[in-house]
């Protein structure tokens, strides 16, 4: 798997899009956590297209946010970071706070972008009734019609053995 290739397919889907990206989410799969977006340089494209990573926007006082140069321009992402071990209803609870938050800061539709069991999520947090806007849903490998090891990992991760399994 070539994870520049799908940071460029990121940004291609978001710029084919008819409305242009403004604020992008970046949400992440089982086992892992907001980092991946870096580590894999899924992110690097958009950097590369101006985007600003208003990330540490999320951890601030509101107040300050005035002041954050990410948090004011134009087009910025956010990673976010969900318990991937809790139950999806739960995980699109948490995206919810999270992102009636960013829009209470931007005030402008967001662009969601899923992969594996995030994208599941997202989807989920789509199907709720929520007051943010969201102008369209990218899922990057993401298992919409279930998946036959989809227990198995979880029990497996579970298990004393858990803490050496790496997906």
């Amino acid at each position: 798997m070539n994870k520049l290739i799908y940071g460029i397919g990121i940004l291609s889907l978001l710029f084919s899009n008819a409305t242009y990206a403004k604020t992008v989410i970046l949400i992440h799969g089982l086992d892992s956590d907001r980092n991946t977006w870096y580590e894999n340089k899924v992110v690097k494209p958009l950097f590369s297209s101006g985007f600003k990573d208003a990330t540490k926007n999320l951890f601030i006082d509101p107040k300050e946010l005035k002041k954050s140069t990410q948090a004011n321009a134009k087009n910025v992402f956010y990673t976010v970071d969900l318990a991937w071990f809790e139950p999806l209803e739960s995980q699109a609870k948490s995206l919810k706070d999270v992102l009636s938050y960013i829009y209470q800061q931007r005030n402008e539709p967001l662009i969601l972008v899923g992969h594996s069991v995030g994208g599941v999520v997202a989807r989920l947090y789509l199907l709720s009734k929520n007051p943010v806007p969201v102008v369209g849903l990218i899922t990057i490998a993401s298992p919409h019609h279930g998946s036959p090891w989809a227990e198995a990992t979880w029990l497996a991760l579970q298990s004393p053995m858990g803490d050496f399994i790496s997906l």
